[in-house]
């Protein structure tokens, strides 16, 4: 047998890149894929874009009117919490994406999960309002963090420490997960 090859000219070297530079390209390609996903599915588009004004709505008009916060009008502090749950929201669909190879079941209980986990947090109430325990961990939580930087920026008011908190939690979650996702999508592939 013999084997022909490609004259030299015509090979493609391999591009010698980084890890951080292969998983930007893999991210990039993951976020390319379900956004053309999502264009294929308009349901899911409409979700995306009916869900925050269902939760202003919602909080603003059905629950609005027992929940007063002291010095701004509780539309005006919803925003935040709105925004934020969103965000939220819109990356769990890249993760359940992710996570349909290898997981479905899974990926399918993490929408309730999340929700679940998003309400005792300041997206849409004062914490200090809430019972001990309940408030310890609606007050040290990435969505309460996250809602907190968003917040002041909104209403005014001082960032600094909200952001750091913020990034912490945003950088702790990605140390953690990040390396626990690729290794399942890669025993996945």
């Amino acid at each position: 047998m013999t084997t022909l090859t490609a004259p030299a000219d015509l090979r493609l070297p391999s591009p010698r890149r980084s890890r951080l530079a292969w998983a930007a390209a893999d991210s990039v390609a993951v976020a390319r894929r379900n956004i053309i996903g999502m264009t294929r599915r308009p349901q899911l588009l409409g979700f995306v874009t009916i869900q925050p004004v269902l939760f202003v709505l919602m909080f603003r008009y059905v629950f609005g009117g027992s929940i007063h916060i002291p010095g701004v009008s509780y539309t005006n502090y919803l925003m935040a919490g709105i925004f934020a749950t969103t965000v939220l929201f819109g990356a769990q669909n890249t993760a359940i994406g992710l996570a349909a190879k290898s997981a479905e079941a899974a990926a399918a209980a993490a929408l309730p999960l999340t929700v679940l986990l998003t309400f005792p947090s300041s997206a849409f109430l004062v914490t200090h309002n809430l019972p001990g325990p309940l408030r310890a961990y609606a007050d040290h939580q990435p969505l309460t963090a996250t809602v907190n930087t968003v917040r002041p920026l909104l209403l005014g008011g001082p960032t600094a420490s909200h952001v750091v908190a913020a990034v912490l939690w945003c950088a702790g979650i990605v140390a953690v997960f990040a390396p626990l996702a690729v290794l399942r999508y890669r025993r996945a592939a």
